[in-house]
Order: structure tokens, then C-alpha cells, then sequence
């Protein structure tokens, strides 16, 4: 879904930082689906869901509908994990893909680097 309907704003490879206070919503998900090779960080299927800690904010990385409602249910221990590692939600949240990038999602899809907040 995500990548019809947030447009590139770019040509060519993303830069490494956003060099602004605000990072945009198609830039964070742009550079998370360069960083994740296109797919969930869980599974093999195509992300929709830019992730995050509810409770500090920071980014973790892309996630599929599915693995986003499965992701929140396991972490209230509603469900078992379904994943083998190395994509099971216990080691993605030990090791998230944007953990390199230091991004905190705040409110309604505002980004900034974890540094300046």
C-alpha cells in the first residue's frame, strides 16, 4: 500500500541523515524500505506499517498489517510468536532496523532524530 501512495521525493539513493529538524513521513519510509530490501522486518511480505515504541517513540522499522497486530498482541502476551528467528518480535525489538538511524515518531507521523528531542 505504502510505497502508491508516498511519492519519492529524490532521484537516485537517499542521503544517510535528513539534514532537517523535521524528518518527513516519505523520507522515513523510503529509507526504512532501502534499509529492509523491500519487505517486513519479520517476514518475507511487503511492509505498510512504519513502527514504533508507543512507549518512548523511537522507529524500529517497516512491518506488514499483519506483523504490526501481531507485534502488539505479543508484546501484552495475547499471542505466541509465529516467527523463527532471526525474525521473531523479541530479537526485532532487540535489534530494529531504524535503531542505526535514531529516529522518535511524535505525534500524528512527525519524525525527528532521537538526539534533538
Amino acid at each position: 500500500m505504502w510505497p502508491f501512495y508516498i511519492p519519492r521525493k529524490l532521484e537516485g539513493p537517499l542521503p544517510d541523515n535528513w539534514p532537517e529538524e523535521k524528518i518527513p513521513h516519505w523520507y522515513v519510509w523510503w529509507r526504512l524500505f532501502e534499509l529492509q530490501d523491500g519487505r517486513c522486518a519479520c517476514c518475507a511480505e511487503s511492509p505498510n506499517v512504519i513502527d514504533h515504541d508507543h512507549r518512548s517513540g523511537r522507529v524500529r522499522g517497516l512491518l506488514c498489517s499483519s506483523c504490526n497486530r501481531m507485534e502488539g498482541n505479543y508484546f501484552r502476551r495475547l499471542w505466541m510468536c509465529v516467527h523463527s528467528p532471526p525474525y521473531c518480535f523479541e530479537d526485532y525489538w532487540r535489534s530494529p532496523p531504524a535503531l542505526p538511524l535514531r529516529w522518535v515518531m511524535l505525534r500524528s507521523a512527525m519524525f525527528r532524530h532521537a538526539a534533538e528531542c
